[in-house]
């Protein structure tokens, strides 16, 4: 009977473990469930922040394909500008280099020069002004004196001697 006993012993001890066995092997098939359904959570989650990634990159390459022309066109436009400043400061260059050139105190030496002379033909002008007011002046008092009634007398006078001698010579 012993051997039975322990045979039931036995038996039932295998049963036992069995049980624990099973029951494990349950929790882990409910874990295993759990894990699947929060790797199928996180599979939407990756593919709705691949899809959100996939849209900024596509308007982030539009909005860089849009954008192209414009930065294109202000790239030549400040290279024109750039151009432009380079001549501008060649050329500032070549008139301050001009303007070092430039003997300024020969052309104050020739300002001086030409108000002097200026002064000489402003007195020599006003000399000669005040000789033809004179001359005028001595011309408008002989006529002034000329007696314009016997003058107007003498022209007819001579015009009465002519007429007859432009008939004798064929003159109208």
């Amino acid at each position: 009977m012993e051997n039975q006993t322990l045979v039931i012993d036995a038996a039932s001890a295998e049963n036992t473990d069995m049980r624990q066995i099973v029951s494990l092997l349950e929790k882990l098939n409910k874990e295993q469930q759990k894990q699947n359904a929060q790797l199928k959570k996180q599979l939407s989650a990756a593919r709705i922040t691949a899809l959100i990634l996939a849209a900024a990159v596509a308007v982030l390459i539009w909005a860089v394909m849009s954008v192209m022309p414009m930065i294109n066109d202000i790239s030549l436009k400040a290279n024109d500008a750039f151009v432009k400043v380079d001549t501008v400061l060649a050329d500032l260059k070549k008139t301050s280099s001009e303007l070092a050139e430039v003997d300024v105190e020969a052309i104050a030496s020739d300002i001086a020069e030409l108000v002097e002379n200026s002064d000489t033909l402003i007195t020599e002008t006003q000399q000669g002004l005040s000789e033809t007011l004179d001359q005028s002046q001595a011309a408008l008092q002989k006529i002034q004196s000329i007696d314009i009634e016997s003058l107007n007398r003498s022209i007819a006078d001579l015009q009465a001697v002519i007429s007859p001698l432009r008939s004798l010579f064929g003159f109208r």
